[in-house]
């Protein structure tokens, strides 16, 4: 089961839970390309910048066939800035974080081996800053350069990120109404990746604990819980509305109609039955243009609380002993036999969602 809300990616987009506890830093898309530009540059302090921080460690020594795994975190005066995972099979990581810095700030940076199962610490080194960056790190078992982006502009992107999250917020007020027959549920899927995608930019370039920030984070995870609600809302008022449990629902009038058998689970696996009814005088053919081949070939159920369980449909066969079909003969039936697997945390299976040639039909579900 996945949460409707939280199916991705977005939101890979990322999903807004635990948003306010990010601990990852979002890097800027041309990370190499600035840090490189920085090489000549000094940077007075104090001042509000993004250090990228260019961290090695001795080749093969954490891996006797290929390059760490590293992952870097940063702290000022022992307070988290954050980490940044390094590229696979590497050597060497280069990883920014946004900080406000001044003369006298102990900054501390600490380098792991990323394992499949656990941390190996490389090791932890620190600097106690003086007037200007850049600084090096030299006494761990790593090395390390920071370089600061100028202040100007990390001040200006600070100002421009913030102002695209903002507009991403105003693109989801209002929400829109949940539809369980449409192909998403209405879900502002475009809308929700592109406020995903702000508040990493905006994150790029200041802290995740900025009050500004973290207000606009607040706001983002009271979209989610606003969402959330209106999906067990929409089903609790279909639960209402839906014809009884087990009586044939019209699709389309004389053309289909369908019963839903009983809901069997066992141990965490279900099963319930369709039986499908041509109504028509003619053919039900899925390869023909009238009728979508992807008819009938998906079916989910719906939790009480807006969890959604993909259901498994048998191989296509015209054989009338089961399995979704090719083709109903006029006035007959087809059963199709579906399954899937419901966890502990899913919740009670309220509704049924089947695919048809006339869109996505909500059906009632019967229990045993």
């Amino acid at each position: 089961m996945r949460l409707l809300f939280l199916t991705t990616a977005l939101l890979g987009l990322g999903a807004f839970a635990g948003t306010l506890e990010r601990a990852f830093v979002p890097q800027l898309d041309d990370t190499w390309e600035t840090f490189r530009g920085l090489e000549p540059e000094t940077m007075a302090l104090p001042a509000t910048t993004v250090v990228l921080c260019q961290v090695s460690v001795p080749r093969l020594r954490y891996d006797s066939f290929a390059g760490a795994d590293l992952r870097v975190s940063l702290s000022v005066n022992g307070v988290s800035s954050g980490l940044v995972n390094g590229p696979d099979d590497a050597d060497w990581a280069l990883a920014g974080f946004p900080v406000t810095l001044a003369r006298g700030d102990r900054m501390t940076l600490t380098v792991w081996d990323r394992d499949l199962t656990e941390l190996e610490l490389v090791g932890s080194g620190s600097v106690t800053l003086g007037a200007t960056l850049p600084v090096t790190f030299t006494k761990s078992a790593f090395t390390a350069t920071c370089r600061a982006v100028p202040e100007a502009m990390t001040l200006r992107r600070q100002e421009t990120t913030m102002a695209h999250v903002d507009s991403a917020l105003e693109a989801l007020t209002p929400l829109p109404a949940v539809r369980l027959s449409a192909a998403n549920l209405g879900r502002p899927d475009r809308e929700l990746r592109g406020l995903d995608d702000a508040l990493n930019a905006a994150g790029t370039w200041q802290g995740w604990k900025r009050p500004v920030l973290a207000e606009r984070l607040r706001k983002a995870a009271a979209i989610e819980t606003q969402w959330t609600r209106a999906v067990a809302a929409e089903i609790a008022d279909q639960l209402e509305r839906l014809p009884p449990a087990g009586e044939a629902v019209v699709l389309q009038a004389g053309v289909t109609e369908v019963k839903v058998g009983a809901l069997r689970c066992v141990r965490g696996k279900c099963a319930l039955a369709l039986e499908i009814h041509n109504l028509s005088a003619e053919a039900i053919d899925r390869e023909s243009s009238a009728v979508p081949e992807e008819a009938f070939d998906r079916a989910q159920l719906f939790s009480e609380t807006g969890g959604i369980v993909e259901l498994t449909l048998p191989t296509a066969t015209t054989r009338p002993d089961g399995g979704t079909f090719a083709t109903i003969d006029a006035d007959s039936r087809v059963t199709v036999k579906v399954t899937g697997w419901l966890n502990a945390d899913d919740g009670a299976p309220r509704l049924l969602r089947l695919r048809t040639p006339f869109g996505w039909k909500v059906l009632r579900l019967r229990e045993p």
